[in-house]
């Protein structure tokens, strides 16, 4: 399943970032954004009277993976919000994209499952890579313990027993998000929009 989600756009984008201190920094706030919409979309999709201690457990590790891929922005000069207006757009873009997709005419009880899961597979083909690539010591310790608790959500989304059918079209939908994602971040790097290109590090 993971080979699915390779994507030689963003391997190709992602080269050139990890080769600029400053747009990696917006990258990490980038994470850090899109870890937070996850518990967001949790809390929202979740009726109140289905909310059990997995979904709690759930809640909790996408806030705690937002707040640690946001102290190491503020430890590379980063700022405490969101303040990368096109970046930010794209990846709020990119997760409305998928939970609407996938959310027409199923109910709570089978969307959240589904968007969690998908979302999880492009989480454990993306991890890896990056860890791979990164050279900052820092950067591999976060993201080794955030990858440890994407792979039991993973593991536990898989159990929910969705038709071969749900998966293959929730599968469409992500890619073409994150496509869409990848051109917008592509279009914006060589712009002027620096945000943290003068912010010294905090040591």
């Amino acid at each position: 399943m993971l080979e699915t989600f390779t994507s030689e756009p963003f391997e190709q984008w992602m080269e050139s970032v990890l080769q600029d201190e400053a747009l990696e920094t917006r990258w990490l706030n980038l994470l850090s954004q899109l870890e937070y919409v996850g518990c967001r979309k949790i809390l929202k999709s979740v009726p109140y009277d289905r909310v059990d201690a997995g979904v709690l457990q759930h809640i909790q590790e996408e806030a705690l993976h937002a707040h640690l891929l946001k102290q190491l922005v503020l430890k590379r000069g980063g700022s405490e919000g969101w303040e990368d207006p096109s970046w930010s757009e794209a990846g709020w873009e990119y997760i409305q994209s998928v939970d609407r997709g996938i959310c027409e005419g199923l109910s709570p009880f089978v969307y959240y499952p589904l968007v969690s899961w998908v979302i999880e597979q492009r989480v454990l083909w993306l991890y890896p890579w990056y860890l791979e690539k990164t050279g900052d010591l820092a950067i591999k310790r976060v993201v080794t313990t955030i990858l440890a608790q994407e792979k039991r959500h993973a593991d536990q989304f898989s159990s929910h027993g969705f038709n071969r059918e749900n998966q293959a079209e929730a599968v469409r939908i992500e890619e073409r998000a994150w496509d869409r994602l990848i051109e917008k971040l592509s279009e914006d790097r060589d712009t002027l929009v620096r945000p943290y290109a003068d912010r010294p590090a905090v040591n």
